[in-house]
């Protein structure tokens, strides 16, 4: 039951960061 958190958590960080990362390289010109 402890480890189902944990789960989500790192899936949501993981969504988090690759969030962050589209923008961010849309954002640069190619």
């Amino acid at each position: 039951s402890s480890s189902e958190p944990l789960l989500e958590d790192r899936s949501l960080l993981m969504i988090l960061l690759a969030i962050f990362s589209h923008p961010v390289e849309e954002k640069t010109p190619s």
